[in-house]
């Protein structure tokens, strides 16, 4: 989290579903003003909140899962983004789907724009089409082919023009144990873009998990102005990005960087619940 206002509206549209699994709410801040937090998760009225204040000047989303992963005492882990409404049987569908052989990641989510203004969508590239055709998915992916002759096939992104649902690469659920088995996440990548799917690349290549897909979720519409990243330049920091993490494949590095961000961050994090 880092001042993202959305918050209240989430945990408040979320709490349900949470109590439904027996959740614990971890909320990271990483660099944000943490009088802002609370109040925002008062206003919700979520109780039993963990805070983990990550003492940065700059936010990076790996870091802060990574601090989160460590400060949880959970078993299974799930990453949501603050500005994510889970609908109602998501997280009962994700728990079943992940097991010591796989994780799972959320089928679709919806922007909310396009639900207020009563339409399937508010892209401009929607098709319309015969009711005999229940979906147009436009498939995003990418392959990796190592030296031994064997291959990667990850999907980037997907898009259904009939519905107007995306994927959404970057809410996975998965086994702690698997987590830091690989890593955890890259804390190098910077800005937005690539730190989700390299994760996934990662626990499909060195632990061989199976990749499944479930439940949905609803994204509160924001534009890149409210991304923490240097000119909103999502493009920019995205392709970089991508040759950070095929640079680091090319040299047999898949590894995130949790051991090294525990090592130097968790004598700085405070941990606190709020009763």
């Amino acid at each position: 989290w880092y001042q993202r206002d959305e918050l209240t509206q989430t945990l408040r549209s979320n709490r349900e579903h949470f109590e439904r699994v027996h959740a614990n709410v971890i909320i990271v801040n990483c660099g944000g003003d943490h009088a802002q937090l609370r109040e925002s998760v008062k206003r919700s009225g979520v109780f039993g909140v963990q805070y983990v204040d990550v003492p940065c000047m700059l936010f990076n989303k790996s870091l802060a899962l990574n601090l989160g992963a460590y400060c949880s005492s959970e078993r299974n882990l799930l990453v949501l983004d603050a500005d994510i409404i889970l609908k109602a049987d998501t997280l009962p569908e994700m728990l079943c789907s992940i097991s010591d052989e796989s994780f799972s990641v959320m089928h679709h989510v919806q922007e909310s724009s396009s639900i207020a203004r009563g339409k399937r969508t508010a892209n401009r590239d929607t098709l319309t089409i015969s009711p005999r055709l229940t979906s147009f998915d436009r498939l995003y992916d990418v392959t990796f082919i190592w030296k031994d002759g064997s291959s990667l096939c990850l999907e980037t992104n997907r898009y259904n023009s009939v519905s107007g649902t995306r994927a959404a690469p970057g809410l996975i659920m998965l086994k702690k144990e698997h987590f830091i088995a690989v890593g955890g996440l890259n804390s190098d990548l910077q800005g937005w873009g690539w730190e989700d799917c390299d994760l996934q690349v990662r626990l499909l290549r060195v632990l061989g998990l199976k990749r499944l897909e479930a439940g949905s979720g609803i994204h509160l519409t924001h534009g890149d102005d409210r991304r923490t990243i240097a000119d909103g330049n999502t493009r920019a920091t995205n392709a970089n990005n991508l040759k950070t993490v095929v640079a680091a494949y090319s040299e047999g590095n898949l590894r995130g960087t949790y051991a090294a961000d525990v090592a130097r961050w968790a004598p700085r994090v405070k941990s606190t619940v709020d009763r």
